[in-house]
């Protein structure tokens, strides 16, 4: 993530907010290992959290540490130690780099919540805002102890009873920091986001249903997952609702509900969903759009997608231009068992066109000529 971004932590920081995270980071390494300038440095701290305890990847469900198992090679190819790739880091006070390689027995999850009480034991009398992106259920999945036995009396195999054991373990974990909310007395005015970054896994028991496609497509099965919002102070009743969010509204809702204004120099592709919280507007009214598995400076195949409100493309694309493109109705055909393309073309050269523009804001901004180590 170039230092050049803004970030949602980085607007709270300077309104006054605490801001931490505890979890798998993904969005750079923490240390130079490769001495590749394409990949500098870029660790929480660097995107506006003042506290963090982060891996770099993702690690397995039931060892706090490190994904380097008696076996040579870690889970993500890496030489055991070599780096210790999924370790987690922090920083000190002097901002030096402190690793813990030492595997730490116990389910991750739990780890996590732990990691946020401990934040509240400090900071729950401030404003503060907290990213907690758990590791379970990711690959590798792994059940602790006392996720084990009830789903083995169930008779399951081996490959369910982790991945059921590690859901159930995040399900408690999430029940530890909802619990941590009352019992600090800030549940109240604290406006809690859960929700999955992808669907199912190939390989994995995970099931998208009758969506189609998996976790690494953009159809629905990959994209399409559920997402839960408490904020009893605006949230009274509960409420069900197809209405499309993706996690690029948190920015401006959130700046919404602080009246701070989004980035004016950058194009945000977010909007604030208040008018859905506040029941005013039951249909989103803007387009969501994606892009996956780019690489080479977007001249590569990748696939893209944008939907609306009933209307969807999926388009794959090679060496800058597109190859493919389907219409999917996804009112009445969720599965995406229907190209509308022919059918439809009014729908299908309209949402084209405003992908095409997407797409092409999308590599300006990740290809322009920018200083990624620029101090905010």
């Amino acid at each position: 993530l170039p230092l050049t971004e803004v970030t949602l932590p980085d607007i709270l920081s300077k309104a006054g907010y605490f801001t931490a995270m505890f979890g798998k980071w993904h969005l750079g390494d923490f240390k130079n290992i490769s001495g590749n300038p394409k990949w500098p440095v870029s660790h929480p701290g660097l995107h506006g959290f003042k506290e963090w305890w982060a891996t770099e990847r993702s690690a397995p469900s039931a060892n706090m540490n490190c994904a380097c198992f008696d076996s040579k090679l870690c889970i993500l190819g890496h030489y055991k130690d070599t780096p210790p790739c999924t370790n987690y880091y922090t920083v000190n006070k002097h901002d030096n780099l402190l690793n813990y390689t030492q595997p730490e027995i116990g389910d991750d999850a739990h780890f996590l919540a732990c990691q946020f009480d401990n934040f509240l034991k400090s900071h729950s009398n401030e404003p503060f805002f907290v990213y907690l992106p758990f590791h379970n259920v990711h690959i590798r999945y792994l059940a602790y102890e006392g996720y084990i036995t009830n789903y083995t009396k169930a008779g399951y195999d081996t490959n369910h009873i982790d991945y059921y054991g590690a859901i159930s373990a995040l399900d408690d974990a999430v029940g530890i920091v909802r619990k941590l909310l009352k019992q600090y007395n800030i549940s109240n005015n604290t406006m809690l986001w859960f929700t999955s970054d992808n669907g199912p896994a190939v390989g994995t028991p995970g099931s998208a249903a009758n969506l189609r496609g998996h976790k690494g497509q953009l159809y629905e099965g990959g994209i399409r997952v559920p997402g839960i919002i408490e904020w009893p102070m605006y949230i009274k009743t509960n409420i069900i609702t197809n209405y499309t969010v993706v996690s690029s509204d948190l920015m401006p809702t959130v700046c919404d509900v602080l009246n701070i204004e989004c980035p004016k120099d950058r194009p945000i592709d977010g909007q604030s969903i208040m008018p859905l919280i506040k029941g005013t507007q039951n249909t989103r009214n803007k387009t969501v759009s994606w892009m996956y598995d780019v690489h080479d400076n977007f001249d590569s195949s990748y696939s893209a997608a944008i939907s609306g409100d009933q209307y969807k493309i999926y388009a794959t694309y090679n060496k800058g231009k597109i190859k493919t493109a389907e219409l999917y109705d996804l009112i009445n055909d969720v599965s995406e068992s229907h190209d509308l393309s022919h059918d439809n073309q009014n729908t299908f050269s309209e949402l084209r066109g405003e992908l095409e523009s997407w797409r092409k804001s999308v590599i300006k901004s990740a290809t322009k000529e920018v200083n990624c180590m620029k101090q905010k």
